[in-house]
């Protein structure tokens, strides 16, 4: 198949236009800028005049002054930023040792509870023990006390059986 290196000869398609009509819009124009409002394009001022660069330094040094500000703002801030930053962080600190300190003083208050509310139940339990014990002693020495005379007569027989066999 061969291409043909000659223009086309086909007019291209154009598409078909709608029959709907436009609505008109007026055209307004626009005010003409006032003298006060145009800047000078660099193009028209061949060269600048003194009262120009006179404006172009304050412009610069204004600039100049302004990135210094801030820089000094930016400095600022870090600055304010550091010092919340370690104030934040010596809180927290702070914190962390009042919840110690409180879970401490909680475990002492729980142990100390537990201890003071046996020791009742324990006291009563002794106190118990000793008024049976006393019961006791006090049934035995009743005991040994009709006991006694039998044993004490006893004695003096054994005493007159010696003294015979001696």
């Amino acid at each position: 198949m061969m291409y043909s290196t000659e223009p086309s000869t086909s007019k291209p398609h154009r598409k078909p236009k709608s029959k709907k009509q436009k609505p008109n819009t007026p055209k307004v124009l626009s005010p003409t800028p006032s003298p006060e409002h145009q800047l000078p394009s660099p193009l028209n001022d061949s060269l600048p005049t003194a009262k120009d660069s006179l404006t172009l330094k304050e412009l610069i040094d204004l600039c100049t002054k302004l990135s210094n500000k801030v820089l000094d703002l930016e400095c600022e801030v870090i600055d304010i930023k550091s010092f919340f930053t370690d104030k934040i962080q010596k809180l927290k600190d702070r914190v962390d040792q009042l919840k110690e300190k409180n879970q401490n003083l909680k475990e002492k208050y729980f142990k100390t509870t537990q201890v003071d509310s046996a020791a009742p139940v324990e006291n009563i339990e002794k106190l118990f023990k000793q008024e049976r014990m006393i019961a006791y002693m006090d049934a035995d020495v009743e005991d040994t006390d009709e006991e006694e005379p039998a044993k004490v007569e006893e004695v003096p027989e054994v005493v007159k059986a010696a003294k015979l066999m001696t």
